[in-house]
């Protein structure tokens, strides 16, 4: 591919591995860790076709707005690595003519689309055997373990209020086919939507988590990194579920969607509330952070929203 090559999608492939901190007690790989697994690869190879740190010289910067991850109940082998697929697209949001639905943006918008699979060597999920299973030790790591997308959104962060917003297209994406936005957008009233065979809120009289931001929960980006908030959001899930009497041992995070919507900063105090959601087997937990000043309520947008659906096995 030459420098005057047109890019319809940036493609590519590589081996990452995954640490103590990345896989839970069944050998499944956590969705906590699928940003910090699969996104430096993506960005090595973005960052050789994009100048993204000439672009960062300029106030430009693409940062995180969306995240999806699904993970699939499969036991891997600690010992070997994980193949991680991605595509990459640059996308072009327009409002439709007939006007933004409520929660999504009423100008334009360029985004970066990058989207992963996941693959591993399937293990036991035996603690007395953390490599690969047998017939796998020489095989290709072919078993599915996840899918991720990532949505970032091209702006201006430390410009003036009202200068912030990027709607045309920088000169370092130039070489990228800008593919319309042709999904609803995400937003918070999408994200939020319950499925009608879901019971009541359980634990709602359960009090918010509070605490404050330190300088070890931020990135170079000046704020908190998003695993900062996925982790304590996960955790606040875990809660709910020890509080209403779910069985924690046998549940198993399904989907994460994250919305980012404000950024927090150290030394900024916070509250974590949530809600929790039963259909016999199915969970659904959302979680939000919000400032200290704020009271969680169904009409008070947190500064990040998370959406878990998961499951209890054996049920």
């Amino acid at each position: 591919m030459t420098e005057s090559t047109p890019i319809d999608a940036l493609t590519g492939s590589g081996d990452c591995y995954a640490g103590f901190p990345d896989i839970d007690q069944r050998f499944h790989v956590k969705l906590r860790a699928y940003v910090d697994l699969a996104m430096p690869l993506v960005f090595r190879r973005l960052g050789k076709t994009v100048p993204l740190v000439d672009m960062r010289r300029d106030g430009l910067y693409p940062i995180m707005y969306f995240m999806e991850f699904r993970g699939a109940p499969q036991p891997v082998a600690f010992s070997r690595p994980l193949r991680i697929d991605f595509e990459v697209r640059l996308r072009h949001y327009h409002p439709p003519p007939e006007g933004a639905p409520r929660g999504t943006p009423t100008s334009d918008r360029f985004l970066v689309d990058a989207r992963f699979t996941l693959r591993g060597h399937a293990g036991t999920g035996r603690p007395d055997d953390i490599g690969p299973g047998e017939g796998e030790q020489d095989a290709e790591p072919n078993a599915h373990v996840g899918t991720g997308r990532v949505v970032q959104v091209i702006t201006r962060p430390f410009a003036p209020p009202g200068q912030r917003q990027v709607t045309r297209l920088p000169d370092a994406y130039r070489r990228f086919t800008a593919h319309p936005w042709d999904e609803p957008y995400p937003s918070w009233e999408a994200l939020t939507d319950v499925p009608e065979r879901f019971s009541p809120p359980l634990g709602a009289d359960l009090a918010p988590d509070e605490s404050t931001w330190g300088v070890a929960n931020t990135d170079i980006n000046q704020h908190v990194n998003i695993v900062e908030y996925t982790s304590a959001l996960e955790n606040r899930q875990s809660r709910m579920l020890a509080a209403t009497g779910l069985p924690l041992a046998r549940h198993r995070s399904v989907t994460s969607r994250v919305l980012f919507l404000k950024p927090f900063f150290a030394g900024e105090p916070h509250r974590i509330a949530g809600t929790l959601r039963r259909c016999g087997p199915e969970t659904l937990f959302f979680g939000g952070i919000y400032k200290r000043d704020q009271e969680p309520g169904e009409n008070v947008r947190p500064g990040v929203l998370m959406r878990f659906e998961g499951e209890i096995e054996g049920e």
